[in-house]
């Protein structure tokens, strides 16, 4: 999921998808995309967007991976957006999925779409997502009788 996320940051879905599925038949772990090497891994991802940078960035992250952590990825949100590629937004889907914090990942989208509701006004990701989680919190959803 976190290689997922590294390679969808500004690729459409409908793009990103086959990318990671062609890399994942090949290397599904962090020792197999390290053993690639980022001119072996930039073919399975050459059609996705800003692909040079982001098999830099998974070679790097898998580097760390494995020397760091056995080949596992981190759970905690610092050592999260400490590996290259992974931002506030990635350690947010990550850890958000797995359940290890409730996290919402505040991209292009949900900042636009946060301010136009007058859910959020503030002027950075990292506030929107502290304005959300108190809409979140406060929320009552009304009941509906029959």
């Amino acid at each position: 999921m976190l290689i997922a996320c590294i390679l969808s940051l500004r690729t459409q879905d409908t793009t990103t998808g086959p990318a990671a599925d062609r890399l994942f038949a090949v290397a599904d772990t962090p020792a197999k995309m390290l053993a690639l090497g980022e001119e072996g891994l930039v073919p399975y991802i050459a059609s996705i967007g800003l692909y040079r940078t982001k098999a830099k960035n998974v070679i790097a992250a898998a580097r760390i991976l494995v020397e760091r952590y056995g080949g596992e990825v981190p759970l905690d949100r610092e050592a999260l957006q400490g590996l290259p590629g992974v931002g506030r937004k990635t350690a947010s889907v990550v850890l958000n999925e797995l359940g290890i914090e409730a996290a919402i990942a505040v991209d292009t989208h949900v900042f636009r779409v946060s301010h136009r509701l007058g859910l959020a006004n503030a002027g950075t990701p990292d506030k929107v997502e502290a304005q959300l989680f108190r809409a979140v919190q406060t929320y009552r959803p009304c009941r509906i009788s029959q």
